[in-house]
């Protein structure tokens, strides 16, 4: 989730089980008003500051604080779930225009009556062709080359 930080407070601690150096970070967000949000600090957050929007996993507790509401932690979202996420909307976009395809295509075959090749073979079963195996002339199909020779040439004063 995108959180808008307002307040970041670091310190530098160690850890009481393996007694390794680390960086709590607990930050406060426009989103999540007064209520502090704990996680980790990084090479990744120490750039952060106020007013910065950062993308972040948050959970709550099992533990409550005074006000009997769950602690709240955040952590950096792992890579392969961004991955997993912008891939999902790829996914969900391509099937979207998907869908959009067919329908442009359901509306052109409605528009223009074009018909695939299985019906062009069921129709040429259905015409009679010519004796020498032509198709019969179609008065409602223009013929390019029979109109090209009535267009007028002015340039040469008559047609071409």
């Amino acid at each position: 989730m995108k959180l808008t930080l307002t307040k970041l407070f670091s310190k530098e601690q160690i850890s009481k089980k393996t007694n390794k150096p680390f960086t709590s970070l607990s930050i406060k967000t426009k989103e999540h008003g007064d209520r502090f949000l704990s996680g980790f600090g990084s090479k990744e957050t120490q750039g952060w500051r106020e007013g910065d929007v950062v993308e972040l996993d948050v959970t709550e507790s099992d533990k409550l604080d005074k006000l009997g509401k769950p602690y709240l932690n955040w952590k950096l979202p792992n890579r392969e779930d961004k991955v997993i996420e912008r891939f999902s909307k790829i996914e969900f976009s391509l099937a979207k225009h998907d869908s959009q395809i067919k329908e442009l295509q359901e509306f052109i075959r409605g528009k223009f009556q074009i018909i695939g090749p299985i019906e062009v073979n069921k129709l040429k079963e259905k015409i009679e062709l010519n004796s020498d195996g032509s198709l019969p002339p179609d008065f409602d199909v223009v013929d390019i080359n029979a109109d090209l020779e009535t267009i007028y040439d002015e340039e040469n004063g008559g047609q071409l």
